[in-house]
């Protein structure tokens, strides 16, 4: 969504729309507070640490997950992937780092459609199945779904 522009990008927002209204984003809330609960809980004591690495890393990471129904035991090889593709875009990325992110590209995308073909199965109402209904709806594309 983010690599398009005018009438895709509407599209592709219209679908998510939905979760992001002011009464889906106060339901949001407490988990979020929860989440930086137990991120916070676990900060070293007496000891210096790195708060990217502690908290400001996995806490969005963590919520972007619940969002799309993506159970905690997948954090570090989602986080993993995204690290891969955020460097997708660096013209100073060498060919090894650039197989990387082919690599992570590919595992996503066969993770995403194990995903969602368990969510069909069992129907919910989080991203992951607002975005199975605009695929079946044939508001998105398979890639755009994926």
């Amino acid at each position: 969504m983010i690599n398009n522009d005018g009438e895709d990008h509407l599209r592709m927002r219209e679908v998510y729309k939905p979760a992001f209204r002011a009464q889906s984003m106060k339901a949001l809330e407490s988990m979020i507070q929860d989440e930086t609960n137990r991120l916070i809980a676990r900060f070293p004591r007496n000891t210096d640490f790195n708060f990217i690495d502690a908290f400001a890393g996995p806490l969005p990471l963590r919520v972007v997950c619940t969002l799309f129904d993506i159970p905690a035991s997948m954090d570090d090889t989602i986080s993993r992937w995204s690290d891969a593709l955020i460097r997708i875009g660096d013209v100073l990325m060498s060919p090894e780092q650039k197989q990387d992110a082919l690599d992570a590209l590919t595992e996503f995308k066969a993770y995403l459609s194990e995903r969602i073909a368990e969510r069909k199965q069992q129907p919910g109402d989080t991203l992951i199945d607002m975005a199975i209904r605009a695929y079946d709806d044939e508001t998105l594309d398979e890639q755009e779904t994926l």
